[in-house]
């Protein structure tokens, strides 16, 4: 009779195999994030204000999804060892935004350690968390390269045509708000920190729909990551630069009378700039943070629109949009929500309607524009009119798309959507 197999031993000879691969895998991880951080690129990028906010999110991400004590000694413990290397060894120079990157990049290596060291639902919600969101930052870098080629394809921008609608309202709303924020200070820093942080909003509203389950995890991820590339693809069919480029000095004191408008020649000009500006993508990124944040709990959803107000009137007051530029985000941001619905339910038809309304309505706006702007000056009443149905269709179309989960319960499907669940 032959020997009975030991299946104690070779449990403990795999749990073996599985330390040590992890230990590998550890050690790994934690040397590339060394490698990284010591690279004069990475430096350079770490000393700009907006991009060390950026990273700052993966500091969020650890607080909000899975906080422990122990992981916070670990971010401070390789922050610390950060600052060693690039302040000491290194001898860069140290700033407030090298530290806030150098412990953002700590709390991506305690995610990275905590997804290889747990398992189950501990290992799913660390991945889940810090993988898309990493994605966030690397299409941060990307934007930047792909805005600086549709600035030298595009050398000429049509801004005179978005600032001829703006005065077509009679109330020129970037010049309104930029006196507003030269004359109360504290409102201008409160808006000018909540644009920035932005990337924060985005991280954070994503990682609560992962950790509340709702649903929407998969659905909010795709759409603000989509946002962005889609975006810059706008960007080239209507290229413009923001109030603040074109009038310089003379914004937001010196804006041009309505009369002055009315009988401005429309034209392409030559003004340099990233071509960044219709639609809004600041705007559509913040319609998404607070319709996701709608699953959440009652205290981010009160937080989520805040953010949509001190974001708005930062991106008129700091003079990079246009009034109109914010309106058009929002049949933009359903041609988004229906895209990423469709893509998740499997190609559920129930979205096409509202897909094909949020893209024909943002295309009609860019061709009214550029193509008819006198006929806004017809009567101040077209152009308010005009806002107010692409608001309302918008806001029509929007209540079926909020929730995927919801849609499908009116259409069925020949298989479940996929979701990230943690």
């Amino acid at each position: 009779m032959g020997k009975r197999p030991n299946f104690t031993r070779s449990r403990d000879q795999l749990v073996k195999s599985s330390s040590y691969l992890r230990a590998v895998l550890s050690v790994i991880a934690v040397g590339s994030l060394f490698f990284l951080v010591s690279r004069p690129f990475f430096y350079h990028d770490s000393t700009l204000t907006p991009f060390a906010i950026a990273y700052s999110s993966l500091f969020f991400i650890f607080l909000r999804a899975r906080f422990s004590y122990s992981g916070l000694a670990g971010i401070v413990l390789l922050t610390f060892l950060f600052g060693v290397l690039n302040f000491r060894i290194l001898g860069y120079p140290a700033t407030w935004e090298v530290a806030i990157t150098l412990l953002s990049v700590a709390s991506f290596s305690i995610l990275l350690l905590r997804g290889i060291w747990s398992d189950g639902d501990e290992r799913r919600l660390a991945l889940y968390s810090v993988l898309p969101s990493s994605l966030f930052l690397m299409s941060d870098w990307a934007a930047a390269f792909f805005l600086n080629l549709t600035e030298k394809a595009h050398p000429s921008v049509l801004d005179l045509y978005l600032y001829s609608f703006d005065a077509s309202l009679r109330i020129q709303f970037p010049f309104l708000l930029g006196q507003l924020f030269a004359q109360h200070h504290a409102f201008a820093l409160v808006s000018t920190w909540v644009y920035m942080t932005l990337p924060i909003a985005i991280a954070l509203v994503y990682v609560g729909c992962l950790v509340q389950r709702c649903g929407n995890a998969l659905p909010a991820f795709l759409a603000l990551f989509l946002t962005g590339p889609i975006g810059i693809l706008l960007y080239n069919l209507f290229p413009a630069v923001g109030p603040i480029h074109v009038f310089g000095t003379r914004f937001p004191f010196q804006p041009l009378s309505v009369d002055q408008v009315h009988r401005l020649f429309l034209e392409p000009v030559a003004i340099p700039g990233l071509r960044n500006t219709m639609p809004s993508l600041h705007a559509a990124w913040i319609y998404l943070v607070f319709w996701y944040a709608r699953s959440l709990s009652r205290v981010e959803k009160i937080v989520a629109g805040v953010l949509v107000f001190f974001t708005l009137c930062a991106t008129l007051g700091i003079g990079e949009h246009y009034i109109i530029d914010l309106v058009v985000a929002v049949p933009y941001t359903v041609f988004i929500i229906a895209l990423v619905n469709l893509i998740v339910s499997r190609g559920r038809s129930v979205f096409l309607v509202p897909l094909s309304v949020g893209l024909l309505s943002t295309l009609a706006w860019f061709a009214a524009l550029r193509f008819a702007p006198g006929i806004f000056w017809l009567s101040p009443v077209i152009p308010w009119l005009a806002c107010f149905i692409t608001l309302l269709v918008s806001s029509y179309y929007l209540r079926g798309l909020l929730f995927p989960s919801a849609a499908a319960l009116a259409t069925p499907a020949p298989a479940s959507a996929p979701e990230i669940s943690a």
